[in-house]
C-alpha cells in the first residue's frame, strides 16, 4: 500500500510561497457547487479513463444525503468476461487505514483503549529495536502507530508488500519485533503499514474477536456497507470482483494475490455504494440517520493533524490527511498496490465527497486530478485563499554569523537536493539549481533558519551524533515537510573506514517482488571509504548491519540479506 499522497512539495516551491489563511466567506453546502462539481467530473472522468490502462473504475460522488451521481467503465477483468457494475467489489488498498483507525476510535469510546497509553499496557511482551533509544516500545502509543509518528519502516519482515509467502495476520505482526525503527519515537511524521497493522492487532486482542469481524461488527454493519469484507475467504468467493491488474509487460507468475496478512493496512474490499454510506458518515461528523454512532469529538480527532510541527495547520491525521483550499478543509487518503489505484475525498462543510476504484496500478484517474478540479471551483465560489502579508519575525531570536561553530554543524545536503553552504562566498542554501541567501537565527527551539520572502526552517534535535532533520513549512498549503541531514559539508566530510570485511558484500541484487516476481535492482558498492546502496552511504551501526541517512536498514546479518526488510537475491 502506497502513501496516500506526498505530503511534501518541489523544495523551491516550498520555500518561496506565503501562508494561507482561512478565507472570511463563511462556507457551507451549495447544491448549485455540487451540481458543477458533477457535471465537471461528467465530462472528464471518461476521458480520463480512456487515457488510463485499467480494465474497469468505477466513480461516485455523493453530499451528505444521497448518491448525487455515480458512473462506471470496463471490466472485472482485462478478459472482459464481465463488466463492471456500482456493486462491483475492489481492493482499496490503503485506504483501508482508515477503517482501522476508525475501529481503534470505536473501542476509545467503548472503554476499551486509549490513544495516549503506551502499548506495552495491551502487548506487555512487544519489542522492537532501535539504534536510538532502549525500549522504544514503551513509549509507542496507538495515536503514535495511527498518526505514522511511532519510526518504523514501512515493510514487515514476514508479510509485506514483497512477500506473498503464505502467513497469517499473526505472524506478520509478529514479525515486527524484528525491525528496526527508521527514527525514534514520535520525531517525524514516517508512512507506515507496519503502525496500523500493529493497531489492528492490539484492537483484535483486547476486543477479544479476529480483526476483521470487529470492523463488520463495528463500521460495515451499523454504515449499512453490506457489500464490504475483510474475509478473504469471503473476497475469493465473490464473482463480482475486480481483479486487480499491473502493467502487461510485467510477469507476474501464478498472479498477483489476493489474501495479504496486512489486513488493517490495506485489506477492506468494497464498493462505490458502500463507500458512498462511509464518505457520508465522515460529512456528517459520524452520524448515521438520527444516530451519532461515534462521538463527535472522537471523529474530529480523527480528521485533526496529529503531533503537528510549528505552524502547521494540514496533514496527516488518525489516516485520513488533512488538505485546505479557500475558507475550508478536505479530507483525502488513497490506496496502490496489488494492481489496484484507489481514492476518496471528502469536503465536509461543503458536504460532498467523491470515490474511485480503479483495477489497475497504470490508472490516470487520480485524487490529484479531482482535488484540483474542485479546489479551483470552491476558490471561484467562495474567494481564493487569503495570504498573510507577514515578514518573517525577527524579535523573538537572536542573529548568529554563519561562521558560528553550531552553524558550521547543520551545513551539507538533506535529502537529495537541499544543501546548505556557500557558494562563492555567499552562504545560503541551495535548491536544486537555485540559490537563496540564508539569515541563521537562535531562539528557545534552537536553530531556526530564514530565506527569501517568507520562508523558514527549524532543526530537529541531532540523531546520533548527526545533525537533526530539517522541518520547513510550506506556507501556501500549511503543511511541513520533512528532509532528513544526508552528508555534511565537503569541507566537514571525513572519508568512511572502508572496512574489508565489507568486500563479500559487494555486488549486484534484486529485491523481490510477492516473493516471486522479479523487482528492483540494487547494487552494493563501496565510494570514498563508505559502503554504499545505490550511490547512496551506509554507516554500519553492528557488524553487518547498516543505516542510510533516512534511517533505513541494510542487514546482512542473516542467510538472505535484507533491505527495508524487503529481501535481496544476489546475481551471478
Amino acid at each position: 500500500m502506497r502513501n496516500p499522497r506526498p505530503l511534501t512539495a518541489i523544495l523551491l516551491i516550498l520555500f518561496s510561497i506565503p501562508i494561507i489563511l482561512a478565507a472570511s466567506t463563511s462556507v457551507e453546502k451549495d447544491p448549485d457547487l455540487n451540481a458543477r462539481v458533477v457535471e465537471e467530473l461528467r465530462t472528464k472522468v471518461l476521458d480520463w479513463f480512456k487515457e488510463s490502462q485499467a480494465p474497469g473504475m468505477a466513480i461516485a460522488v455523493v453530499d451528505d444525503e444521497k448518491i448525487l451521481w455515480q458512473r462506471v467503465f470496463g471490466h472485472t477483468s482485462r478478459n472482459k468476461d464481465r463488466s463492471i457494475n456500482p456493486e462491483t467489489i475492489f481492493s482499496i488498498q490503503s485506504m483501508s487505514k482508515s477503517f482501522a483507525a476508525l475501529g481503534v476510535l470505536m473501542a476509545v469510546q467503548d472503554g476499551l483503549l486509549d490513544l495516549d497509553e503506551p502499548i506495552t499496557t495491551y502487548l506487555p511482551d512487544f519489542t522492537v529495536n532501535s539504534s536510538y533509544e532502549e525500549h522504544p516500545e514503551k513509549k509507542m502509543t496507538l495515536r503514535h502507530l495511527l498518526a505514522h509518528r511511532a519510526g518504523f519502516t514501512h515493510e514487515a519482515p514476514v508479510g509485506g508488500n514483497f512477500d506473498c509467502r503464505p502467513h497469517s495476520f499473526e505472524e506478520h505482526v509478529l514479525s515486527i519485533s524484528d525491525s528496526w525503527l527508521r527514527y525514534p519515537v514520535g520525531y517525524r511524521y514516517s508512512y507506515s503499514n507496519l503502525g496500523i497493522d500493529l493497531a489492528g492487532y492490539i484492537l483484535q486482542e483486547k476486543a477479544g474477536v479476529p480483526f476483521w469481524k470487529y470492523i463488520k461488527m463495528k463500521i460495515l454493519d451499523p454504515l449499512g456497507m453490506t457489500s464490504s469484507t475483510l474475509n478473504f475467504e469471503e473476497i475469493k468467493k465473490k464473482k463480482n470482483r475486480a481483479i486487480g491488474h499491473v502493467s502487461p509487460k510485467s510477469k507476474v507468475p501464478g498472479g498477483i494475490p489476493v489474501d495479504i496478512p496486512m489486513i488493517p493496512a490495506g485489506g477492506v474490499y468494497t464498493n462505490i455504494l458502500d463507500m458512498a454510506e462511509y464518505l457520508r458518515f465522515h460529512i456528517n461528523k459520524g452520524r448515521v440517520k438520527e444516530k451519532q454512532l461515534l462521538r463527535e469529538e472522537l471523529i474530529e480527532e480523527m480528521h485533526s493533524v496529529q503531533f503537528p510541527e510549528i505552524k502547521q495547520k494540514a496533514g496527516y491525521g488518525l489516516c485520513l490527511v488533512r488538505s485546505l483550499v479557500s475558507g475550508t478543509y478536505f479530507l483525502q487518503h488513497g490506496g496502490g498496490g496489488y494492481g489496484f489505484i484507489t481514492s476518496m475525498t471528502m469536503y465536509p462543510e461543503l458536504k460532498i465527497g467523491i470515490v474511485i476504484l480503479t483495477n489497475s496500478n497504470q490508472s490516470r484517474v487520480s485524487s490529484g486530478r479531482i482535488q484540483q478540479a474542485i479546489n479551483k471551483m470552491v476558490e471561484e465560489k467562495f474567494g481564493p485563499t487569503q495570504v498573510l502579508p507577514q515578514k518573517f519575525d525577527e524579535s523573538p531570536y537572536t542573529l548568529i554569523s554563519h561562521e558560528d561553530e553550531r552553524v558550521k554543524q547543520i551545513m551539507g545536503l538533506y535529502g537529495t537536493n537541499a544543501k546548505i553552504g556557500y557558494k562563492n562566498k555567499d552562504f545560503g542554501i541551495n535548491l536544486g539549481k537555485d540559490f537563496y541567501p540564508l539569515k541563521m537565527f537562535l531562539g528557545k527551539e534552537g536553530l531556526v533558519g530564514k530565506f527569501g520572502k517568507f520562508s523558514e526552517m527549524r532543526f530537529k534535535p541531532s540523531l546520533n551524533g548527526k545533525p537533526g532533520t530539517i522541518v520547513t513549512l510550506h506556507r501556501k498549503l500549511g503543511t511541513c515537510s520533512h528532509y532528513d541531514f544526508h552528508k555534511p559539508d565537503s569541507s566537514r566530510d571525513k572519508p568512511g573506514p572502508n572496512k574489508s570485511e565489507w568486500q563479500k558484500y559487494l555486488g549486484v541484487y534484486r529485491m523481490l517482488m510477492w516473493g516471486r516476481m522479479a523487482g528492483r535492482i540494487v547494487k552494493v558498492a563501496t565510494n570514498d571509504g563508505y559502503l554504499t546502496l545505490n550511490g547512496t552511504r551506509c554507516h554500519e551501526y553492528l557488524p553487518g548491519l547498516l543505516f542510510q541517512y533516512n534511517g533505513e536498514a541494510l542487514d546482512f546479518r542473516g542467510t538472505i540479506p535484507t533491505y527495508r526488510n524487503i529481501m535481496l537475491i544476489k546475481r551471478n
